[in-house]
């Protein structure tokens, strides 16, 4: 299967240094390698609304008092952007320090964090800007009310849900407790801060205890497995679509006749898949063997999680988690192929005595085969060879019972052997009701190496039990058993080229990989616990609410 998905972005934070109160915490913006530039601490939408009023203070056990401050932006783009928490309460910051993403496996700190990964990232995956505001108030506030405590004083403020996070994630990298939190000015017009900072560090403290997560929310989209296979006119599949995002579409052509259907046979909206969907592709009955490439799209997907870790590239400087998710479009394709439905057997009637009945005879196995390249379902290996795959429709054959299949490509050119060999052993179905004989497929693979550019290959199949020759298939014109190396199979139209997705992995973020390198790119931070930098997050919206 040919996989999709985000293109790896270097990340770049610069630090802006503040004054409010005893340290102030910076905020930073991610930025594009090609767009990177200097932070400024002007103001925007995002900084205003959700941090731009006085910053909550809080001080832990034995600490300094702390607080949040504004964010700022690179290059003006204020729609991007990720949320950063710090996870080394005493280790001092570097200003302007390069910082890089590193496995968890690497974090240098000597503190607790590294042993509490379940609960921090069970923390900053239900943070604010994770989650979005309403949603981690309602949390909150069913917690409460769980707990039998009193409700949240004016809603969930953007800097109550911040302040009462970072409190919270120290007290797990840092083993230490909230000891106070002081009042925001008059500016913030958020009565009850106090209180309600609190209550959100006891949140996440209780909840951590019972439901910490090693991977968070899915990332991605996938549509499995990578390769399917069947007869033509049959229910082909089932093929499980995942997606941590929108509704899932299907953004490549099938192939004139060929439906995508439900379980039912009925036909399905392929612009409308939704996270666990199970499709099947039908072929008509009376098709050729063919193959089909589906890609699929999903838009608006979670790329990647909060929880990835930051440090010093070449100094120790203190460390940070992210807080918040990056999104976009993610992608995936799976390739379907079928085979051509055999001729009825031919059933010769047992001879009889005069005047009887003739009595039924054995069905004459039949089979058919359709040869393609693994890699992407078409006809044409590249010049280095490849994996030719030789999906084999057979039909007759006795239920329930051992055969082995033998296959091998044959140059056309010349009808002889290449000596490219596969064999397999495969078991036949139980037959339904009284039936003794039964159909279906079986796939063969065989290894094509470097030296065989240019040739056109064609697979012959032979299936026997215990020694005898049950049933063959050898037609050195046959098109659906032929395939080229580097070069077009004659008599075959190329299929019209499906849109390709951007290359590479997925980047799943899960147990001790959470801190997978997304790229080679360096940050540069300054004193505080709170960063924010740039990534896909039109769906978080951190501004006050509850008003």
């Amino acid at each position: 299967m040919a996989h999709s998905s985000p293109r790896r972005r270097a990340l770049a934070l610069a630090a802006l240094v503040g004054a409010a109160g005893a340290a102030v915490l910076p905020g930073a913006a991610l930025a594009d390698p090609a767009t990177a530039g200097r932070a400024t601490s002007a103001p925007t939408q995002w900084s205003q609304s959700a941090l731009g009023r006085a910053p909550i203070p809080i001080r832990m056990v034995g600490g300094t008092w702390s607080a949040s401050r504004q964010g700022i932006d690179i290059n003006g783009n204020a729609r991007d952007r990720l949320m950063a928490y710090c996870i080394e309460l005493t280790r001092t910051t570097r200003t302007n320090a390069a910082m890089q993403q590193v496995p968890w496996a690497q974090y240098p700190g000597k503190n607790n964090a590294r042993d509490h990964l379940p609960e921090i990232n069970w923390v900053v995956n239900h943070s604010i800007a994770a989650v979005g505001a309403s949603t981690m108030q309602r949390e909150v506030a069913e917690w409460l009310a769980a707990e039998g405590r009193t409700g949240l004083t004016n809603g969930l403020q953007a800097q109550e849900a911040i302040s009462g996070t970072q409190a919270a994630l120290w007290s797990l990298s840092d083993d230490t407790a909230l000891a106070e939190v002081r009042s925001p000015d008059a500016r913030s017009g958020a009565d009850g801060a106090v209180g309600d900072t609190r209550k959100v560090y006891d949140f996440f403290v209780d909840r951590t205890e019972e439901l910490a997560e090693g991977e968070g929310a899915r990332t991605g989209m996938s549509v499995s497995p990578a390769d399917s296979s069947g007869a033509a006119g049959t229910l082909i599949g089932p093929m499980t679509v995942r997606t941590s995002g929108d509704k899932a579409r299907l953004t490549s052509a099938l192939p004139a006749g060929v439906q995508l259907v439900d379980s039912a046979g009925a036909p399905v909206d392929p612009n409308n898949l939704g996270d666990g969907q199970k499709l099947f592709v039908k072929a008509p009955a009376d098709a050729a063997a063919g193959t089909a490439s589906l890609d699929f799209t999903s838009d608006n997907a979670v790329l990647v999680n909060a929880g990835r870790v930051f440090t010093g590239t070449s100094v120790r400087t203190q460390s940070y988690v992210t807080g918040s998710r990056q999104y976009g479009p993610a992608h995936d394709r799976t390739i379907v192929r079928w085979t051509a439905v055999p001729k009825p057997p031919v059933v010769t009637p047992t001879p009889t005595e005069p005047g009887q009945p003739p009595k039924p005879g054995k069905p004459v196995p039949t089979l058919t085969t359709s040869a393609s390249d693994k890699a992407d379902g078409d006809k044409t290996l590249t010049p280095r060879g490849g994996r030719v795959i030789d999906v084999v429709t057979y039909s007759g054959l006795r239920a329930d019972t051992e055969f082995t299949i033998s296959g091998e490509l044959m140059d056309k050119a010349t009808g002889r052997g290449t000596g490219i060999t596969a064999r397999r052993t495969f078991t036949t179905p139980e037959a339904e009701g009284d039936g003794k004989h039964v159909d279906g497929t079986v796939e063969v693979v065989f290894e094509v190496g470097d030296d065989h550019e240019g040739r056109t290959l064609v697979a012959f199949e032979t299936i026997t039990r215990k020694g005898r020759v049950v049933a063959e298939h050898r037609d050195i014109d046959d098109v659906a058993q032929t395939v080229g190396v580097g070069v077009e199979v004659a008599g075959v139209t190329p299929a019209h080229p499906a849109p390709k997705p951007p290359a590479g992995p997925s980047l799943p973020v899960t147990g001790t990989s959470l801190g997978l390198l997304i790229g080679g790119g360096v940050l540069a931070l300054g004193v505080g616990g709170l960063l924010t930098v740039a990534a896909r997050r039109r769906r978080a919206a951190l501004g006050t609410i509850g008003h």
